[in-house]
């Protein structure tokens, strides 16, 4: 299950330049077999995560207030103002 779906998205090209819905695409091949609710719906690409934005720790754990704030907007838009 999840390894599959680890895998295929370390398969893909580190240049890759489709679309979210190509994304998502894959992750659904990627998570075939699964139960319904363990398949994303919706994706969202964002900007590298990193240490210099403030999204990473030194230790490269998310930060999730930073991250919340930062995409707050592209999280509404999947869940449709829902929240996180």
């Amino acid at each position: 299950g999840t390894e599959r779906f680890a895998v295929a998205l370390c398969q893909m090209d580190e240049g890759w330049e489709g679309t979210e819905e190509d994304l998502l695409e894959k992750i659904k091949e990627a998570c075939a077999g699964l139960s319904g609710y363990e398949v994303p719906r919706a994706v969202r690409t964002v900007p590298e995560m990193s240490v210099e934005n403030g999204c990473l720790t030194p230790t490269f754990k998310v930060v999730r207030r930073k991250v919340e704030e930062v995409y707050k907007g592209k999280v509404e838009e999947m869940y449709g103002g829902r929240g996180s």
